[in-house]
């Protein structure tokens, strides 16, 4: 490791640990508020590093707040580094859309809409964060059922729900999702 990326790794190591160990606003907002601070590079070569604490407390039954704030500062993650591989992309979609819909997958759940919305928004960043081939294999015919609960939560969102500014980021990001 030459010396950015060991400066990069001694500033990240104790947030990470922290947010894995144990979960709080105080830590998430840590890292949403060091990643910009940080070398685009250097967040890319830490990137499995970064998510993976964000990732395993998504996973969690975490309160409405806190998993707004994690899926925003995963939202941050990619504001500064990009998506390389179709199965990274459909990784985290699906973990986001384990936020927002019910148990047994056919609706959106009654959680809040601030939680929706930045939802709505890390999946519109992971599409837009995307590289050329990591979208290719994301859109071929073998993905197709991947990516269709995507599609349907994003239009039963902008169907649906009530805030306008919700709705709008869903109808923006079918656009996003269309745009080949």
């Amino acid at each position: 490791m030459d010396n950015v990326n060991n400066a990069v790794f001694t500033s990240l190591k104790p947030v990470c640990d922290r947010l894995i160990v144990n979960v709080s606003e105080q830590t998430t907002n840590d890292l949403k508020s060091l990643l910009p601070t940080l070398p685009s590079k250097a967040v890319q070569n830490f990137q499995n590093y970064i998510s993976f604490p964000i990732e395993i407390q998504l996973l969690k039954p975490l309160n409405s707040q806190l998993k707004q704030m994690l899926v925003e500062t995963l939202t941050e993650l990619y504001n500064h580094s990009f998506v390389d591989s179709a199965s990274t992309l459909f990784r985290l979609c699906t973990l986001l859309l384990q936020q927002v819909v019910t148990k047994n997958k056919i609706a959106v759940s009654n959680v809040s809409e601030e939680l929706k919305l930045s939802v709505v928004n890390c999946i519109n960043r992971l599409w837009l964060s995307s590289m050329s081939q990591a979208l290719y294999d994301a859109y071929s015919r073998d993905n197709y059922p991947r990516l269709s609960p995507v599609v349907f939560m994003l239009i039963q969102l902008a169907k649906n729900e009530k805030l306008i500014q919700l709705r709008v980021g869903a109808l923006e990001c079918l656009l996003v999702l269309c745009h080949v």
